[in-house]
């Protein structure tokens, strides 16, 4: 275990936030000279993988796709370093919660997330991902096509100001390496169906993603049961799902569609882009009246975490671990 202000090189090491076969997070201080100091999260490969070139090129692969990501909305990639022989990636120390916590903790308190609030959740969101999607590499122009394939309550945080922070570059694809191996990987509930299959992946399949953490801020509730998940593993196409309003009285049907046309299982079927969809999320936001806001955010959340004594951290330790589970690499269904 590590102990409490571990040196490792330049950093001292402290609490740790959540863990994986390939990684461990720790929150650390960066210090430099002067007194200069840097509060931040220190991703650590595993030693004993140190030796697996692909779990090294996986690694070196996140770093240096998550570093050409310059945005508020995504959580900043600082280095990629090595020490003796731990590779580490250092990162933005984010201040706040991560929406499936949030939603667990509305789900236990018998509220949910007040409609202003979603949709400037989901329009922060959108904006992330339309930067993200139009990335063109600064050297060449050439356009980087960067495709998340992890969006999920898990890696979606809200900071205690009320802004996103969109998290884990860990799977997604992009035109940077062509050594690094492309897989069929993700969190069933998540996936859209062409990536279930397999198939060469665009932003639409993103834009699904969010529309399942749409619907799921809206119902606080999973959309897709544990059946459902198993059925979708195995490649049986599911029906559309149904009007979250048919769950929560103050949707407007005007949302209902917004979110129904991300769900839709023909991907030319979908917004055709993250950028199209905030515009209709803001358009709604203005028509219904909702005050959507940072502010509105930030004062919700921390009413609804006002009970919590302790400091909002990256990531919890027990949610990082639960979503390991649900997290597969799998040959794609046929």
């Amino acid at each position: 275990m590590t102990k409490t202000g571990e040196l490792f090189g330049r950093f001292a090491v402290y609490e740790q936030l959540g863990a994986g076969g390939m990684a461990v997070v720790h929150r650390a201080k960066w210090r430099g000279i002067e007194g200069f100091e840097l509060d931040l999260a220190l991703k650590r490969l595993r030693p004993q993988l140190a030796g697996k070139p692909d779990v090294v090129a996986a690694f070196v692969h996140e770093a240096k796709l998550s570093a050409r990501l310059q945005h508020n909305n995504v959580a900043r990639t600082y280095e990629l370093g090595k020490v003796g022989e731990t590779y580490f990636i250092a990162q933005e120390l984010v201040n706040g919660r991560d929406v499936k916590t949030i939603l667990r903790r509305a789900s236990l308190a018998g509220t949910r997330m007040p409609l202003a609030v979603v949709v400037w959740l989901l329009a922060e969101l959108c904006d992330a991902l339309d930067y993200t999607h139009n990335r063109v590499d600064d050297d060449t122009g050439r356009p980087l096509d960067i495709v998340h394939r992890d969006i999920s309550p898990s890696n979606v945080m809200m900071t205690t100001t009320g802004h996103i922070k969109v998290i884990d570059f860990g799977i997604a694809e992009a035109v940077i390496d062509d050594t690094y191996p492309a897989r069929v990987r993700g969190k069933y509930g998540y996936m859209s169906p062409e990536a279930l299959r397999g198939e060469r992946l665009d932003a639409r399949s993103d834009i699904y993603s969010v529309g399942v953490l749409a619907y799921e801020a809206l119902i606080c509730d999973r959309l897709f049961t544990r059946e459902e998940r198993e059925a979708r593993k195995s490649g049986e196409r599911l029906d559309p799902p149904l009007p979250p309003s048919l769950y929560r009285a103050d949707c407007p049907r005007e949302l209902d569609a917004i979110v129904l046309r991300t769900l839709t299982n023909r991907r030319q079927d979908r917004w055709p882009s993250a950028r199209i969809l905030r515009d209709a999320l803001q358009a709604l936001a203005h028509a219904a009246g909702l005050k959507s806001a940072a502010s509105t955010a930030a004062a919700w959340l921390s009413e609804l975490f006002a009970e919590d004594e302790e400091t909002f951290t990256a990531v919890e330790v027990s949610e990082l671990l639960a979503e390991m589970s649900t997290l597969v690499e799998t040959p794609p269904v046929s």
